[in-house]
């Protein structure tokens, strides 16, 4: 997606609890910066190509409510400022790697602030009456903490 997105709200170590009897999962929030044209360009195609292989034959995007979120919109977070954003998850953890490709283990080396590389799987669903575009977090590779 691109070669330096910032995370938040991290729970890749451990799954955080679903709402109402969901299942937990692992999550971060990545963002990227508005800057970053050539990573923002590469959304779009990903998750038309997610669409298009759907098993359930949907054909147009418009259904599905996926989509980047403006972060200069939001009254919630403050840290969002400045860039797109978007939620990913994952029922299984995903690799974390430092920029040597070392593993990652633990919140001391890789918490919401940090910067890297994101690898994520666009995948459409039906659940409860509604269908969508989910991202689905496969990879991580941290590069620097934001003091960096």
């Amino acid at each position: 997606m691109s070669d330096s997105v910032r995370f938040a709200h991290v729970h890749v170590f451990a799954p955080k609890v679903g709402q109402d009897g969901q299942e937990p999962r692992y999550s971060v929030t990545i963002l990227i910066l508005k800057t970053d044209t050539v990573g923002i360009e590469k959304l779009p195609a990903a998750i038309k190509m997610a669409a298009e292989s759907s098993q359930h034959n949907f054909t147009t995007l418009r259904i599905f409510p996926f989509e980047l979120q403006d972060g200069d919109a939001q009254d919630v977070y403050t840290d969002v400022y400045g860039s797109y954003f978007l939620h990913a998850t994952a029922r299984e953890k995903a690799g974390i790697v430092d920029q040597h490709s070392h593993p990652i283990r633990n919140l001391k080396e890789f918490y919401g602030g940090c910067y890297g590389r994101v690898c994520l799987m666009f995948d459409p669903y039906r659940c409860h009456g509604g269908a969508g575009i989910a991202g689905c977090l496969n990879h991580i590779q941290a590069h620097k903490s934001s003091g960096a």
